[in-house]
């Protein structure tokens, strides 16, 4: 009798915590849009317009007041912040058709001597600051990442492969990543390739991204889980000194959702540049980890989030969603100010802090680049 007591005592708490977790959530989120519509969006210190749907964005690691933008098509804007009416100049990549137009990743040098854009075929490289071509060498991925920290590139398309880019004309590809947990990555010419091959072959990679000092790479997509006939949106994490699959974070399609089997779940993956959280951002909403222990931090789970970015500092956090563009506290989890409201939005789907947290930049759809100075609204 004792023992049946005790049970449904154990299950009414376990009731009583899930809706008092539910209800605190819920108040937090109503206090948020109250405080929202009281606010007036800051003013940008700077538009650029690139001319076409901004699909990448890049400060320089060297001068923060030099930024970099990439539309369709594979062209490259470079613009500096203080004169924004006209680039410093535009360069041109290679472009092929279909995917090939689409840029995967746009980024400077760690050092700043060069900058790089990507397609799905096509690496190319200029010099900074002359602007002289220095390669468009193949290499075929859906997505790629270049390292903040040391010339290693990273890029991903039915698996996750490592590249030594320290020096542009003899770039090479050193390790395959393992999609198992536990298991050694993979080196050219070894036999287990067909066995890889076949694990991955319905695997699709969205984007790819390095922790700081390159400790983790994240990778997120869609794989086809044949039991279930359907396409499951998941992201992985390595431990890059191992080489080793260490996650699996699962973002599964919403029941009675009418979306196809392309469905995108997720729409951006984020370490904050101390190494303290990792962030999921997508239809879903937003997940917020602590690590290295992965115990949940913050969610959103009422709304759509297209992009979340930390600053330098780890001290706050901007996100951007169909109707605004906010910036937030991390430890206080307060708002700190509007930047784009509902009233005057246009779709930003990209954001990114300058190496120095002064700046925060934005762009998506409208091909304008918005750039705000966020160095005086960090809370006391």
């Amino acid at each position: 009798m004792n023992i049946k007591k005790l049970s449904l005592w154990f299950i009414f708490l376990i009731v009583v915590g899930v809706i008092l977790g539910y209800s605190t959530w819920h108040q937090w989120n109503a206090n948020q849009e109250t405080i929202l519509e009281r606010m007036k969006p800051i003013t940008p210190i700077a538009q650029c317009n690139h001319g076409g749907w901004i699909q990448d964005i890049a400060f320089s690691p060297i001068n923060t007041d030099t930024i970099a933008t990439a539309s369709e098509g594979n062209k490259v804007k470079i613009w500096n912040i203080n004169n924004s009416s006209s680039p410093i100049m535009t360069k041109i990549g290679h472009a092929g058709n279909g995917d090939d137009t689409f840029i995967d990743c746009l980024a400077f040098s760690p050092t700043g001597e060069w900058i790089a854009s990507k397609t799905y075929e096509k690496l190319d490289a200029w010099e900074m600051p002359s602007g002289e071509k220095l390669i468009s060498t193949e290499i075929r991925s859906f997505t790629g990442a270049i390292s903040p920290v040391s010339y290693r590139l990273a890029t991903a398309l039915n698996d996750v492969r490592l590249w030594d880019i320290s020096n542009l004309n003899e770039i090479t590809e050193t390790v395959v990543l393992s999609p198992n947990i536990g298991s050694q990555a993979l080196t050219l010419g070894e036999a287990s390739h067909i066995k890889h091959q076949n694990e991955t072959v319905n695997h699709r990679y969205e984007e790819v991204v390095f922790s700081n000092e390159d400790k983790w790479l994240t990778a997120s997509g869609r794989f086809y889980d044949r039991t279930h006939e359907k396409w499951i949106g998941k992201v992985k994490i390595w431990d890059l000194k191992n080489k080793q699959l260490i996650k699996i974070i699962n973002r599964e399609k919403p029941k009675g959702s009418n979306s196809d089997k392309y469905f995108r779940g997720i729409e951006s993956i984020r370490f904050s540049p101390n190494n303290r959280f990792f962030a999921i951002t997508g239809r879903y909403g937003l997940t917020i980890w602590t690590l290295p222990k992965w115990n949940i931090y913050h969610e959103v789970l009422d709304q759509g989030i297209g992009d979340i970015a930390f600053s330098p500092d780890g001290k706050s956090f901007a996100l951007t969603d169909s109707r605004m563009v906010t910036l937030w506290s991390v430890d206080k989890l307060k708002l700190i100010a509007l930047l784009k409201d509902k009233r005057s939005f246009t779709y930003v789907d990209i954001l990114i802090f300058s190496p120095d947290g002064k700046y925060l930049a934005a762009g998506g759809w409208s091909g304008i680049l918005w750039i705000w100075d966020v160095s005086k609204l960090y809370e006391n």
